[in-house]
C-alpha cells in the first residue's frame, strides 16, 4: 500500500525565525516547502510552482 503523497506549502514570512519553526514543523509531518522571505517572492515561487 503506497502513501499519500503531501501537499507542498508555500511558507511565507519575513522573520528567519518564524520560518525557522514552521520548516521544523511542517517538514516534520513529510510537507514539501517552498519558502518566501516576502510577498514578490513568494509570487515569484506561485507562479512557477504547480500546486501538489
Amino acid at each position: 500500500m503506497e502513501a499519500e503523497p503531501k501537499a507542498r506549502i508555500l511558507v511565507v514570512d519575513d522573520t528567519a525565525e518564524n520560518l525557522e519553526v514552521l520548516v521544523g514543523i511542517l517538514r516534520a509531518h513529510g510537507f514539501l516547502l517552498n519558502l518566501a522571505r516576502n510577498g514578490r517572492q513568494a509570487l515569484d515561487i506561485a507562479r512557477r510552482t504547480a500546486p501538489t
